[in-house]
């Protein structure tokens, strides 16, 4: 038994190459259009997400037997600055 003293630091996770594994992406985006009904511009925000497999490295999404297609990283999330 190891002392409380002494903890591991060190997370070892291993992960099986031929096994899949999920990467969910979230994301959100704000668009400004202008509303008839009001006579005003209004903000709308969008959300999305997205489900990808990982295997042996390459992210794989879509539905089976569609042309494959390569996997986009995810952009930077870039936020107004408040002054």
């Amino acid at each position: 038994m190891t002392s409380p003293s002494a903890p591991d630091t060190q997370l070892s996770l291993a992960i099986d190459p031929a096994r899949p594994y999920a990467r969910l992406t979230l994301g959100s985006h704000v668009h400004s259009g202008y509303d008839l009904r009001s006579g005003r511009m209004q903000s709308i925000s969008r959300h999305r997400a997205a489900l990808a497999f990982i295997y042996a490295g390459e992210a794989v999404s879509g539905r089976p037997g569609s042309e494959p297609r390569e996997a986009v990283a995810p952009r930077e999330i870039h936020r107004p600055v408040a002054r």
